[in-house]
């Protein structure tokens, strides 16, 4: 079955927005997060860590990050890339 994303203009908490509690209903939103649906769950389920590695590292920088925050902060950039398109 293939999942469908939400439509939403790109900004970091719209990356993760599953729909709005009073419009759409717990159900809708718990059905949206089953099937990765928002932006951020569906790169991160679809993409390998050095595609968005590829796509989003920086080989000069000189910034220090733990494993999971330099995964987070690939994430919300490659989603900020894609979501502006």
């Amino acid at each position: 079955m293939e999942t469908q994303r939400l439509e939403t203009p790109y900004s970091e908490i719209t990356a993760c927005l599953l729909g709005n509690l009073k419009t759409d209903g717990a159900e809708k939103i718990l059905e949206n997060y089953a099937e990765n649906r928002s932006l951020a769950q569906s790169v991160r389920m679809n993409v390998p860590v050095c595609e968005l590695v590829k796509a989003q590292g920086n080989p000069a920088s000189r910034r220090l990050f733990g494993k999971s925050d330099y995964i987070q902060y690939l994430l919300n950039t490659y989603c900020r890339s894609k979501g502006n398109k």
